[in-house]
């Protein structure tokens, strides 16, 4: 099978995170990629230093990737110039890659480096963007699977509308190598990016030297030999080329003709899931900031599904703006002299695995609802963990309307929001003589799903099973039939009793076994307040129910444990 590669090439990936992280104003700017990601922000620039991305604005004025700060000033007079950390270029790119993982078979964010082969890449910006920064590419390895989506005409375009998702215009070129398919994303100016198999080298020709992936030394060699296009390449001598070029000529020349096999690095998603967004602009109140949620949650959530993941645990990270929150404590009364924290923490362990956006904001939604800001917030992260396979309902054939398998689960995260992970779960069954600790509340988990048939007891017998099993039995005293017990507020008449198990050394070896002996008991209740006469002699005022109840044969006395319904 013919090997087929997907580029997913962002010409304008640093100035588009510039401006979603609101790190510049209206008006003309560049970018300096920084390779250290704790140099701060307000850090004056170096007029020497040399640019890596200018927006369209600026680079119609004339300032150009390439140049330093000072040079790009003398062509755009209010020119800014931000820094940006690499790893944030980083993690747009990751961004994408995973959100196209099950639509290929391999995603990588860079190519396999080989002896002799070319993969660096130049420096020189591509006309159709100046404004993507040293790393602007995401690879996949599509063989045999445009088929899926109908062609790789509709392959391509899913891919741009998954860059779209995340804020990003890309260009989705797909050839028969990973570096012809991101030449052609990069420099062809025709709108027909997918260039049929087997004619890798016809999509080249037309493109400019600079689209293949030389240093700058041997680009304007080519250059100063008159070489503007590579098509005028292949049309030299192989041979004196060859002598030219040196030991890079034999992989210069296969490129050339349509041959790349260079393999792509493979990407290994990271076992936890970040977004991040930052603001100019704090936010103030929870509605900006449950907007703001619903892009990090969606980006989040095409991640997880082209992982086939769900996430069982979720947090927010919230940076509160750090002078406004000392001012207010200042004012308060809480005031102790002690730096306050400008973050805030919300976790949240979901009962169930989510995976959909709605579901995941839904349960964030109930936790965020009733929240008080310290302060606006100009930070928000994102993270999902405890990541599992996430479960695949089968369809039903036979019925039009079905049941949603997804309203369950959350439903429970919700809950779990609300009133905490510990107190939403289902009863587990337990095999045990003691009724107190048949049950259990446990998280509801697959496996949990998958066992919860009751257990079968050794004697067969389910007679010790009410309906409502009292938190703590009640202590009756000495029980007879006839009996006349006062407990708080109600007046107990037993009128009769029927024995149904006896429990002798039951747990035999925990410091304090079980002898016991459980009777069903007819019981009337009626209100203290009545009296016991009015209780034998209008028993239409009765309330009749029916109770199971224990002897303690260590103490001699009568509790009672449920009722039954």
């Amino acid at each position: 099978m013919l090997k087929r590669f997907a580029a997913i090439v962002l010409p304008e990936l640093a100035c588009e995170i510039a401006r979603q992280d609101g790190r510049v104003a209206d008006g003309p700017f560049a970018v300096i990629v920084d390779d250290d990601d704790r140099a701060p922000e307000g850090e004056l620039l170096d007029r020497h230093a040399t640019l890596d991305a200018v927006d369209a604005r600026a680079f119609q004025y004339g300032a150009r990737p390439g140049q330093t700060a000072a040079q790009a000033t003398a062509f755009v007079g209010k020119l800014q110039v931000v820094r940006l950390p690499r790893s944030r270029l980083r993690q747009a790119l990751v961004s994408i890659a995973e959100s196209v993982l099950d639509l290929g078979m391999t995603a990588a964010l860079e190519l396999e480096p080989e002896a002799g082969r070319l993969y660096a890449t130049s420096t020189i910006r591509y006309p159709l963007g100046a404004g993507a920064g040293p790393e602007d590419t995401v690879w996949l390895d599509v063989s045999g699977c445009a088929r899926l989506v109908g062609g790789e005409d509709l392959l391509a375009d899913e891919l741009r509308e998954r860059a779209r998702a995340h804020g990003h215009r890309s260009r989705v070129a797909i050839a028969d190598g990973p570096r012809i398919a991101r030449a052609i994303a990069r420099w062809s100016v025709r709108s027909e990016l997918v260039a049929p198999a087997g004619q890798g080298a016809a999509a080249l020709r037309p493109l400019p030297i600079a689209a293949l992936p030389l240093d700058d030394k041997l680009a304007q060699w080519l250059l100063k030999l008159g070489l503007l296009r590579i098509e005028d390449l292949a049309q030299l001598d192989r041979a004196r080329l060859a002598h030219r070029l040196g030991p890079r000529a034999r992989d210069l020349l296969a490129l050339v003709n349509g041959e790349d096999d260079l393999p792509l690095r493979a990407y290994e998603p990271p076992r936890r899931i970040v977004e991040t967004a930052a603001f100019d602009q704090a936010l103030d109140g929870t509605e900006p900031l449950l907007f703001v949620l619903r892009g990090l949650v969606a980006r989040a959530a095409s991640r997880l599904a082209a992982r086939g993941q769900a996430a069982g645990l979720a947090s927010l990270r919230l940076g509160f703006d750090a002078s406004i929150l000392s001012l207010r404590r200042f004012d308060s009364e809480a005031d102790d002299g002690s730096e306050p924290n400008p973050f805030h923490e919300l976790a949240l362990e979901l009962p169930v695995p989510l995976a959909k956006e709605d579901d995941l904001l839904r349960a964030f939604h109930a936790k965020i609802e009733g929240l008080t800001l310290d302060a606006p917030v100009l930070s928000v992260g994102l993270t999902l963990d405890g990541l599992t396979e996430k479960a695949e309902h089968q369809l039903d054939l036979h019925r039009k309307h079905g049941a949603d398998p997804d309203a369950l689960p959350t439903l429970l995260a919700e809950l779990g929001a609300w009133l905490g992970p510990d107190r939403v779960g289902m009863l587990s069954l337990l095999d045990s003589h003691r009724p107190e600790v048949r049950s259990r509340l446990v998280a509801v988990t697959p496996s949990v799903m998958s066992s919860c048939a009751a257990p079968t007891h050794p004697d067969g017998d389910q007679v010790l099973a009410p309906s409502r099993l009292l938190p703590r039995p009640i202590a009756l005293g000495k029980l007879t039939e006839g009996s006349l017990i006062p407990t708080g507020r109600e007046l107990f008449l037993v009128d009769r009793l029927q024995h149904l198990a006896r429990l002798d050394r039951v747990e035999w070896w925990s410091p304090s076994p079980l002898c016991r002996d459980y009777a069903l008991a007819w019981i009337h209740h009626g209100p203290i307040s009545s009296g016991p006469r009015r209780l034998h002699e209008r028993p239409e005022e009765r309330e009749h129910a029916l109770a199971l109840v224990y002897l303690d044969r260590l103490d001699g006395q009568g509790y009672l444990q449920g009722w039954f319904d």
